[in-house]
């Protein structure tokens, strides 16, 4: 077995193995969920991200790009969670 994602502590009650994150297999309702929102939530939101220029306010912000933000509610917080979900 090589390097375990979690740090055994040995419990009473609990009984818990370290695995290799290689040898996790998502299955079912969840493998289901991930593949649909890597193929059709995750660039859908990217889209509507461009159109309404919730990136080109970061652009703007950074200097990479000149005009006016815009002013949206949680523009920036929309974001973050897609980067989060991304990644």
């Amino acid at each position: 077995m090589g390097k375990s994602i979690v740090d055994i502590v040995e419990r009473k009650n609990v009984k818990c193995m370290a695995c290799n994150i290689e040898d996790v297999k998502i299955e079912g309702f969840w493998k289901y969920v991930i593949e649909r929102n890597r193929k059709v939530s995750i660039p859908l939101l990217y889209k509507l991200f461009v159109k309404n220029k919730t990136i080109g306010n970061f652009e703007i912000e950074a200097g990479i790009k000149k005009g006016e933000k815009t002013n949206r509610l949680a523009t920036d917080s929309d974001l973050y969670k897609w980067v989060e979900a991304v990644s």
